[in-house]
């Protein structure tokens, strides 16, 4: 349940916030340039906080850490109300993306194999089908808000929650089971995934997998964020629009569950290549939508959504499978680190190329491309080190 309200946050951060972006742009009188910029402001801050999160982790227990991640989350929605101008959203921006470094996850991949010693991609799937909540449940009802209420008001509103969802997390998080004589949930994980490891990813391996992260981020992290504006852009109302966006997040939770129990049963190599097809797909769908057809808009949502898990699930399940036992929480770090520094880099270049193309379209079209070379390179490093063709010891 933790880790359900934990990937909640990171909903409420990426997919969720998409429906805020035409209203900030209209309120803050920007460009599509600008708006970026604002999200590149996010992305600088998660890197920076990435860099951190080991020691910041080291210093406070995973349930204070967690906590203070979400009440970071909740001062910027407070910050948005507060202060409604272009500065004031850098400041908003800033203390959202210092709550994803801080608070999504990272902590929810310690939980699992502290908590787990078996099906920890199943257990990571469900966990991480909170970001899919926030895209299902919580988009279409703020869009109900903002036709009604002012944006400000909304983002108090949203703040007020996540100040509750905060509570929730301090009471249930526990850093570690309980001693009651069983085997430590720790322990037997790791004893389970030491057998089948090769050497530690280093040298040529981990910068083609750096790359190959790095693309994901960009696409992960900017193609979601801009459907609202891109859905609005082909003439759909910003209610239909957000009906679509929980569509995508209804089949991100279904396709999370899925990819994490595939891994388990297949292992992770067939399941990339299902997956990462199924994104770029979604992604082409999204490049070539037509003005006025529902059913592609929906159709592209879905087919986003459906695929999306390897950017979430698989970051830690490639970590697990191509790093040494010793090497594992460590690359799950520096993955999430580079996932989130792909984005930064990339996070301008959509409002950019839409100014100068007249659309969102050449944006996708370049993640429909992107996610086939992502699976080249993954499954070119699986292939290299003998990974991911039978079950997952865990």
């Amino acid at each position: 349940m933790a880790g359900l309200l934990l990937m909640l946050c990171n909903g409420l951060i990426t997919s969720g916030f998409s429906v805020y972006l035409p209203y900030l742009r209209e309120g803050y009188g920007s460009s599509n340039t600008q708006i970026s910029l604002l999200l590149t402001v996010r992305c600088v801050a998660s890197t920076v906080s990435m860099l951190a999160v080991e020691r910041y982790y080291q210093r406070v227990s995973l349930r204070l850490g967690s906590t203070l991640a979400v009440l970071m989350l909740a001062a910027g929605f407070f910050s948005f109300a507060a202060v409604p101008t272009y500065w004031g959203g850098c400041v908003g921006f800033i203390l959202l993306g210092a709550a994803y470094g801080f608070g999504t996850m990272v902590p929810v991949s310690l939980l699992i194999r502290r908590w787990f010693d078996q099906g920890q991609g199943f257990a990571l799937g469900v966990c991480t089908t909170g970001s899919g909540v926030a895209s299902v449940l919580v988009t279409p009802l703020l869009a109900s808000l903002l036709e009604r209420h002012s944006v400000y008001a909304v983002f108090f509103l949203e703040g007020i929650g996540t100040v509750g969802i905060a509570a929730l997390i301090f009471l249930l998080v526990r850093s570690a089971p309980q001693p009651d004589g069983r085997e430590n949930c720790q322990e037997a994980g790791e004893a389970a995934l030491e057998e089948g490891r090769g050497e530690a990813l280093a040298g040529p391996g981990f910068w083609w997998m750096a790359l190959a992260v790095m693309i994901l981020g960009s696409a992960g992290g900017n193609g979601p964020s801009y459907f609202a504006i891109r859905f609005q852009e082909k003439g759909f109302s910003p209610t239909l629009s957000a009906y679509a966006i929980s569509t995508y997040g209804s089949l991100l939770m279904i396709g999370k569950c899925v990819y994490g129990l595939l891994t388990d049963r297949w292992g992770a190599r067939r399941t990339n290549a299902l997956f990462l097809v199924t994104m770029g797909a979604g992604m082409a769908v999204c490049a070539l939508l037509p003005a006025g057809s529902t059913w592609m808009m929906f159709g592209g949502a879905a087919l986003v959504g459906f695929g999306f898990p390897p950017a979430t699930v698989g970051l830690t399940v490639w970590a697990m499978d191509l790093s040494s036992k010793e090497q594992q929480e460590i690359m799950m770090e520096r993955f999430q680190t580079l996932y989130v520094v792909g984005n930064l880099f990339t996070s301008f270049l959509p409002g950019l190329l839409a100014d100068w193309s007249g659309s969102y379209a050449l944006t996708y079209g370049i993640y429909a491309v992107g996610a086939l070379v992502i699976l080249a390179i993954v499954q070119r490093q699986y292939a290299l080190r003998g990974a991911g063709e039978r079950t997952r010891a865990c």
